[in-house]
Formats: C-alpha cells, structure tokens, sequence
C-alpha cells in the first residue's frame, strides 16, 4: 500500500491529473512520441481519473482488484482452453504463489493502462472463444469493442493478435479462408489501429527512442531473452540491484540472500507454506485426470516471446534494459503465459511417468521446487518493497 507508484512515467501522469491541464500534455505526449492513443477520448476519460484517486488505501484496493481481475480472467481462459478446471487452479496458485516483483518498472504496481487493457485483452479472448463455439452478434461485437479498448490503453497488445488465431485453430481446424472468417472482427481491429498508428506517427515522426523501430535482430533476441529470465520466479531474490549509475556483481552474495530470506516473519511463511501445499494437490490432480491440450504448451511458451516484441525492437530499449532494467513492463505479460507454459509442460512430462514410485517421485520434487518458489517470492518482494520506498518515497 506504501509504494503508489513505482515509475517516473506515473509520477508524471499524477501530476498531470492533478493539476488539470491533461489535454495539452496528452496532445504533446502524442505528437513527440508518434501515439495517437493519447488523445482519444478513452484514454483521457477512463484512464487519466485513476491517476487522481487521492486516498493511498483506495488506490491499492483499486489496484488489488484489478491484478485479481486478471488473474482470474487469465486462468478461468486457461482452464476453459485446457477443458480443466483444476489446471486454471494450478496456474492461478502459482500466478499468486510465485510472482517476484521487480524494482524496474513492472505492471502489477503501476500504470493502470496496463490494468486495463490487460483485462480488456482478456475479455476479448474469452468473448472470442465463445464466439468460435456459439457464434453470434452479441460475442463479436463484443470480441471487437474489448480488444480495441485494449489496443487504446497500449499498443503492445496488439502484437497478441496470433493468439485469436490460435483460439479458433483449437476449435476449428480448417483451411485459411474459414480461418480469416472466424476472426474477422479482431483482424479489423488490429489492422483499422495499425493504419491509424501508422499514419499518426508519418504525419508526426517519433522524437522518442522508445518508439523507434531497431532492425537489430541479435539484439532484440537478446532482449526477449532477458525479459524471459527476468520474469522467472526465483530470479529477483537472487539478482544484484544497486543504485542508478552504481557497478556490481549480476548476482547477490549467499549472506545478503540468507538474510533476506529470515527476514519473512512466521505469518508469511505459513503463507507460502499454505499456497504450496495447494499447489502440490492441483498439480496431483491434474495428473490423475491430464488435460489433453497441455500438449500445446509450447503456444504459451511462444506467446510469453511475444509479449516483448515491442520493446525488443526498439531503440531505446535495446539499450536500456541491457543496463539491468530487466524485467520491464511488458514482460509481466510474459509471466502469465510462462505460468500457463510450465503447468502444460508438467502435466506432459506427468503423464509420461508411469504410476506409483515414478509419479510420487515426481510430485514430490515439485513439492520442494513449490516451496522454494513461494517462500523465496515472500521474501523478495519484501526487500523489492524497502528498495522502492527508498526510491519513491
């Protein structure tokens, strides 16, 4: 609740919203940045008032119900595209259980574009989904409305268009024709905003690095690499952070994590304790009764590289997350998918042991890993808190 926001971009926007002149910087965000979003109404009216909540307690509960809208929304579409109720609860508890917040600019804390259209993304996608089994007006329309507002709090999300594709492949296996037919509404979505980005960003070139394209294929590689890692729970406890403009080691030394991981009081590891225990039975059930769409779990994996692109090509970012800024923004995107990921790839390998010794084998080594995971993410991201409140406080 302390930390309101935790980037310079945020700050930013509160200051704006609170001093009401919003309009003339939206309009010279949009023109310097080559983002014609800015100055849409959605952006201005849905967005903005969020900035100008004055009560710190009512911002986190605004914030703790939109990331619990996500993960609910995320993991009830993992669970309807897997045909498994329990493997939406696996992904759910290791979404919740596992999560290591980063000090770099990371949606769970701030930019509340990112609450929005992340939800709105996810919308569409079950609104699609019911569309490809039930067709109907009500289901596209609402397909369409849900992704465009999610493409007018940010153009990343556009990149995910593949994954309609993907939703309408799973149910309808059919040639190409049928294919653009079925995402007729997200496909119009995406390439209306596309032409209209484009042609805002020709009659205003980006003066901003960040929306710079880099046609530099290593290093974008090299990028969605480290978004990749970053977001890996585990990670953060153990990765060096100093202060801005200050050299260190990647990698924290054994003290300075044994320290940190005693410092989680009792409550908090009865916490983790708990959440990995639930996240043992999910994981034995889904391997009594496996879902047969785990097998796609590569699809997941495939989309977490997705969800970078944008930054991965860019100028600015080709630079700036080389500089231990990783991982950034739209990598927690990523943390989903790479949930959704792990728990298929489990439930694969589950399913090729043989029962008894084998699986309990198995299931117990995912105990352990469980338990590492959950009590490590406690204890991160209460020493990531203390490194922000320091910073924006």
């Amino acid at each position: 609740m302390p930390v309101r926001f935790a980037n310079s971009d945020d700050v930013a926007f509160q200051a704006v919203a609170s001093r009401g002149d919003r309009a003339e910087y939206l309009a010279g965000n949009a023109r310097h940045q080559g983002r014609f979003y800015f100055v849409t109404p959605v952006f201005d009216q849905v967005l903005l008032p969020l900035y100008d909540v004055p009560q710190a307690w009512l911002f986190s509960l605004l914030r703790t119900l939109a990331f619990s809208a996500q993960v609910g929304l995320a993991t009830w579409l993992a669970a309807r595209v897997m045909q498994s109720a329990v493997f939406g609860i696996m992904v759910a508890l290791m979404l919740v259980g596992t999560l290591h917040i980063p000090p770099t600019f990371f949606l769970l804390l701030s930019f509340p574009p990112g609450w929005i259209g992340f939800c709105a993304l996810l919308g569409a996608l079950h609104c699609h989904y019911s569309y490809l089994s039930r067709p109907g007006m009500l289901n596209g329309l609402m397909t369409g409305i849900l992704y465009l507002l999610a493409a007018l709090m940010h153009e990343v999300f556009v990149v995910f268009l593949p994954m309609f594709f993907a939703l309408s492949l799973l149910q309808q296996k059919s040639d190409w024709r049928r294919q653009l037919r079925l995402n007729t509404g997200p496909l119009t979505v995406a390439v209306g905003y596309a032409a209209a980005y484009l042609l805002f960003a020709w009659q205003f070139p980006s003066a901003y690095a960040g929306t710079r394209f880099s046609p530099d294929f290593i290093a974008a590689a090299k990028v969605v690499l480290r978004q990749l890692i970053g977001v890996t729970p585990g990670f953060e406890l153990f990765v060096n952070r100093p202060p801005a403009e200050t050299a260190g080691p990647l990698f924290r030394g054994s003290a300075d994590i044994l320290a940190t991981m005693a410092a989680v009081p009792w409550p908090e590891i009865l916490l983790g304790l708990g959440t990995a225990f639930a996240l043992i039975l999910a994981f034995n059930h889904c391997l009594r009764a496996a879902p047969p769409r785990a097998r796609y779990w590569p699809w997941a994996l495939g989309f977490a590289c997705l969800a970078n692109l944008p930054v991965a090509f860019s100028v600015k970012y080709q630079v700036f997350i080389f500089h231990r800024e990783y991982p950034y923004a739209y990598a927690y995107y990523s943390f989903y998918l790479l949930c959704v990921a792990a728990g298929g790839a489990l439930v694969c390998v589950g399913r090729r042991v043989s029962g008894g010794i084998g699986r309990r084998v198995l299931v117990s080594g995912f105990g352990l890993v469980a338990i590492a995971l959950c009590y490590s993410a406690l204890a991160s991201n209460r020493r990531v808190l203390q490194l922000l409140l320091q910073k924006y406080q």
